[in-house]
């Protein structure tokens, strides 16, 4: 191997040069002389105590249970707000009434929402409705939000309720 002047004085003052590095990097020397050496860190782990705890839970239920109880408020106050907003009419008694008159009568009030049974119990169809008499209906007359169904208990005419 053929050595030249170069590599001769190269090689030497790399090796000179990364022990300087590598020992100034060393621990417990100093980089500049006039400052001390690093200390190692040490972890410490804080575990809180069992009343911390307790104190931490009791708070989160505090919390909760307000929260509850402000949302219970604002369900009240929209169900009231909403049942202020149903519009009402006043249902009129229909017993003894012809079923289509009753009908007609029902939605001239503003109650849309009928339906008619058989009040003999024995599930008859009421095909033409003039043939019918009010027996019985639900619910009973008065004051009504107009969104309620009304059914109305009928039998043929010639039958008594």
């Amino acid at each position: 191997m053929k050595v030249t002047k170069l590599n001769r004085y190269l090689f030497p003052a790399a090796v000179l040069a990364s022990t300087v590095l590598l020992t100034a990097c060393e621990p417990g020397t100093a980089s500049s002389g006039s400052s001390p050496a690093a200390q190692p860190t040490q972890t410490v782990t804080a575990t809180p105590s069992p009343t911390s705890a307790d104190d931490a839970f009791k708070q989160l239920q505090k919390d909760n249970k307000k929260g509850q109880d402000d949302l219970q408020k604002q369900i009240d106050e929209a169900s009231k707000s909403a049942a202020a907003a149903v519009p009402t009419g006043t249902l009129p008694n229909f017993v003894g009434m012809d079923l289509q008159d009753a009908q007609n009568a029902a939605q001239a009030a503003g109650f849309y929402n009928l339906r008619d049974k058989d009040a003999s119990g024995q599930g008859r169809f009421q095909i033409l409705d003039h043939d019918w008499k009010v027996c019985s209906q639900e619910p009973a007359p008065g004051s009504h939000g107009l969104e309620i169904t009304v059914t109305m208990y009928a039998v043929k005419k010639y039958e008594s309720c």
